[in-house]
């Protein structure tokens, strides 16, 4: 009976669906205005798309999930089967060399010459991304004016990033918008590892240690279980992503990861 009782709820858990999340109409009014929102990592995200393409928006305000999102990078996975599948995705910013920590850039740069801002920080990012479809990996040079995805993060009031991505259809699924009716997306970045009071001190800890969301050659990236994070529509959106307070450090050890479905605008 215990045996019985363990099945079903595997199963049960299995049948969950993701939420859904709205695609918009691509148009350059009312580009930054959010419908939805993951609590968790203090995110703010929309969608939109026209016949060709995709385009993710993400914000956050939040110190620890900019921090994640610029050192381990952020990796969007598209699964046209509409559920949790990595074989399809972006990954960007690429190999940020600089060793960022949250005290670098809070203070005003302007006030503190010992400090950078968020824009330097964000200037440091290597002009490159990996796309893999079905572990056939590219590694694409943004400058190049011939590519057909587009990825960008920009800075606002120093302590705001927006990220942007801009994908063909096409990438996706060559089958183009048509085949794409149960599109599911991933955002996942990697994380910090986080000293425990057990290695503090030891040989064993990495103080500042990073788990990237890519592999160092280039492979599928690795997040969480935690793929089930609240994602809340737009009454529940506050001001701005972060705006509720600072994360802790304990944050830092846990991945932005969250999965939705999306209802592209045919």
């Amino acid at each position: 009976m215990k045996f019985i009782i363990t099945i079903f709820l595997i199963s049960l858990t299995a049948c969950v669906s993701l939420p859904m999340v709205s695609s918009v109409s691509e148009k350059p009014e009312g580009k930054y205005e959010y419908s939805y929102y993951n609590k968790e990592s203090q995110v703010l995200y929309k969608v939109t798309n026209d016949d060709k393409n995709l385009h993710v928006i993400l914000n956050t305000t939040s110190q620890a999930s900019i921090l994640k999102i610029l050192k381990t990078g952020l990796t969007i996975y598209f699964d046209i089967s509409g559920k949790k599948k990595q074989d399809v995705f972006v990954h960007y910013p690429y190999k940020l060399n600089y060793d960022l920590k949250k005290e670098d850039y809070k203070k005003d740069a302007n006030t503190d010459p010992n400090k950078k801002n968020l824009n330097y920080f964000v200037s440091q990012i290597p002009a490159e991304l990996i796309f893999s479809d079905h572990n056939a990996t590219e590694h694409i040079n943004l400058h190049d004016v011939n590519i057909d995805i587009k990825d960008s993060i920009t800075v606002l009031h120093n302590d705001e990033i927006i990220y942007e991505l801009i994908i063909p259809l096409s990438r996706i699924s060559k089958k183009g918008l048509f085949s794409l009716a149960n599109l599911s997306i991933g955002v996942v970045s990697g994380k910090f590892d986080i000293p425990t009071a057990r290695n503090v001190g030891g040989t064993t800890a990495r103080p500042g240690g990073i788990s990237s969301g890519v592999g160092a050659s280039g492979g599928m990236p690795s997040g969480s279980n935690a793929g089930n994070m609240a994602n809340q529509p737009s009454d529940d959106i506050p001001s701005a992503a972060g705006s509720t307070g600072d994360s802790d450090l304990s944050t830092m050890g846990i991945p932005i990861e969250f999965w939705f479905k999306v209802k592209l605008v045919p």
